[in-house]
């Protein structure tokens, strides 16, 4: 006979992800293709790999503070100073078991038995279960498509109750992929003040935009910085779903030392070398974007690099500007520049960012070129070699 289990009433509500469900029947199929969970699909890149690789032979692998080490700390709020608020610090910064930990945390802080979160409709299901487990309630806002399924201010309004405490925003939104644009966050900022709500924003997605759109966050209005708390994850933009590391960043140490008490009980740290890894995937990456150009007339060619407004990039697109012109473009008198500020990635990156108009594809002889695979391995090797050079890899 089947002994009954003793399960708290809790834990009975908890809603089961419909997610994990689907994620664990496709596992059945190694043919299937999965649009279960938000999995990128490539692997770690390699550096951040070598980070944790070190980290791990340098014998870190002892706990860490119950906030996370002082290099990640500066690490993030080194980013942020730079996109949204420049008195961010690292005691304003909190490293959590991937970002759904510092989502708990934040409800934790914030929410007490009976206080609702509203949330958009549809969202990432978990939102649900992490409220229910604090005895707080996920309230849905519903979203339409005739607003490209961004949640609208006036619906937030019509769903704040006396039991409202805080918004939680998801943009670009997990599952339906709508970013919100500034207007809409400015309107939904003047919901939040009039009715004193706390504005939880879930950004994972925030560098996975498309077709010239660019993320405006919460935490970028001046008027709303003392009632945002910003959650991001290493998941997404540097495929580490599996390492399970992110972060929150809130607006006033206070919060953090509160959730750095909770996080003893719940996890105690983030592992010492995930968290060396993560520090060199924002401070160690270069990204190198390859484009090809078009033109109405077909008098020009040649390649140019173009750098982003961080550290080192202007050195490294003069080196691979000089390195094609020394090897695969002798008559070309092109010069580095820096890129327009209209390209949204290339703006907001922390790293070393060049974007490489490998040349116009208006140009027959050059259209013949880039379509030739032997021009192309030897424009790849100039590119690879010129990296590898700037960053030490191989002897100048």
């Amino acid at each position: 006979m089947e002994q009954e289990l003793r399960i708290s009433q809790r834990a009975k509500q908890y809603p089961a992800s419909g997610i994990r469900k689907m994620f664990d029947l496709a596992a059945q199929y190694p043919e299937a293709i999965k649009l279960t969970v938000g999995e990128p699909n490539f692997d770690t890149p390699q550096y951040i790999k070598d980070a944790a690789k070190r980290a791990l032979d340098e014998g870190q692998t002892h706990y860490a503070p119950n906030a996370g080490t002082t290099e990640l700390r500066e690490a993030v709020a080194a980013k942020y100073r730079k996109q949204y608020w420049e008195g961010y610090t690292k005691d304003h910064v909190i490293i959590t078991v991937g970002a759904m930990e510092g989502l708990f945390l934040a409800m934790m802080t914030l929410l007490d038995p009976g206080d609702e979160i509203l949330v958009p409709d549809p969202c990432f299901p978990n939102y649900y279960g992490q409220a229910s487990s604090i005895g707080a309630r996920a309230v849905p806002v519903p979203t339409y498509e005739e607003y490209d399924y961004r949640i609208q201010a006036a619906d937030i309004e019509k769903a704040v109750t006396p039991r409202t405490r805080a918004i939680l925003l998801n943009s670009p939104c997990n599952p339906t992929g709508a970013v919100l644009t500034k207007e809409d966050i400015l309107a939904i900022a003047k919901v939040a003040k009039t009715h004193d709500l706390w504005v939880l924003t879930d950004e994972p997605y925030d560098a996975i935009v498309y077709d010239g759109i660019q993320p405006y966050s919460m935490a970028q209005v001046p008027e709303m910085q003392d009632r945002v708390m910003v959650l991001n994850s290493f998941s997404k933009s540097y495929a580490m779903t599996g390492w399970r590391i992110g972060y929150l960043v809130a607006p006033e140490p206070g919060y953090i030392k509160k959730m750095a008490q909770l996080q003893e009980g719940v996890a105690s740290c983030v592992s010492t070398f995930t968290q060396a890894a993560a520090v060199e995937a924002l401070e160690g990456a270069t990204l190198v974007s390859i484009h090809q150009n078009s033109y109405p007339q077909s008098r020009y060619h040649g390649t140019q690099v173009f750098f982003a407004p961080t550290e080192g990039s202007q050195q490294l697109a003069e080196a691979i500007q000089q390195g094609v012109q020394g090897t695969l473009q002798l008559e070309n008198r092109r010069a580095a520049k820096q890129i327009a500020g209209n390209v949204y990635l290339m703006n907001h990156v922390d790293n070393r960012a060049v974007l490489v108009e490998c040349g116009f594809l208006s140009n027959p002889e050059e259209e013949r070129a880039l379509r030739d695979p032997e021009y192309q391995t030897r424009m790849a090797a100039v590119l690879a070699w010129v990296c590898l050079m700037d960053t030490g890899a191989v002897p100048s």
